[in-house]
């Protein structure tokens, strides 16, 4: 099973009565975006060479591509969320109860394209080893400061460019998705654990070659294509779908090394 949107880091306290001695780690959330796109599993040793010679910081992509390799150049990408839940099992099982375990009340509105973000709040946890996440997806009633008003009453906006063309998508989904692998995250006080988006993965895995016009994908003009994105669903027959599944199945939840960015050096759930 693979993921959730949107994309948090948690950041954990020194206090040992909270601390992860008694299985209740103080944590703080952050939810990101990455330009960088995901790669196989590699060598420590030989990613530190990489990230030594070439920083990461620049390591990125030149450009986001789609998957018929049209540029996107993107001006906007931001996503609310409501309830925010840590689950210690990948699947869920038949006694989960949805809302049980809401760590987060939001909504909690996030600028994708901006890597560095505060913590949306702090909480103690009633587990130590996290499998999966869960979110609601939340209408933005508020917008925050530099938001773009296309966001207002939608739980996704996203704008851009492709192949030169302008393209919008939006959602008023109040869904829930999810992020999550047989690989245990256990944070340890002081460590951040980070949600995020591989937005360069999500362009890359959606084929956007019909897009000749300015369009605005929707529920209500979810444009039907063949076959857009079977690397993210096989069924899917328009870009509507392709771009919501997409935001669960491109992020990744982990321990971060403190750069603000998952790579194959940090703990995956994946």
């Amino acid at each position: 099973m693979k993921k959730l949107l949107f994309l948090p880091l948690l950041f954990l306290s020194n206090c040992s009565q909270n601390g992860t001695d008694t299985g209740n780690p103080v944590i703080a959330l952050k939810i990101n975006g990455s330009s960088n796109l995901a790669t196989v599993a590699r060598s420590d040793f030989w990613q530190k060479v990489i990230e030594f010679l070439v920083p990461v910081a620049v390591a990125g992509p030149a450009s986001i591509s789609d998957a018929s390799s049209r540029t996107i150049i993107l001006s906007e990408l931001w996503t609310t969320m409501g309830e925010i839940e840590f689950e210690a099992e990948a699947t869920a099982s038949p006694s989960e109860v949805d809302g049980d375990e809401v760590a987060f009340v939001g909504p909690f509105t996030t600028n994708m394209l901006v890597t560095t973000v505060d913590p949306i709040g702090t909480v103690a946890l009633n587990i130590s080893s996290l499998r999966r996440i869960k979110a609601k997806l939340k209408q933005t009633s508020v917008l925050p400061s530099g938001a773009p008003l296309a966001l207002l009453n939608k739980s996704i906006y996203i704008s851009g460019t492709v192949g030169g063309v302008a393209f919008t998508f939006g959602t008023t989904e109040e869904s829930e998705f999810q992020v999550g692998g047989p690989n245990a995250v256990s944070p340890a006080s002081g460590s951040e654990l980070l949600l995020q988006l591989q937005i360069a993965n999500l362009f890359r895995r959606i084929d956007m070659s019909l897009i000749a016009a300015p369009t605005d994908i929707s529920a209500g003009t979810p444009i039907p294509t063949a076959n857009p994105c079977p690397a993210i669903d096989a069924s899917a027959a328009d870009l509507y779908t392709c771009f919501r599944k997409g935001l669960e199945s491109e992020s990744n939840l982990g321990v971060d090394n403190g750069d603000d960015e998952l790579d194959q050096n940090d703990d995956l759930v994946d």
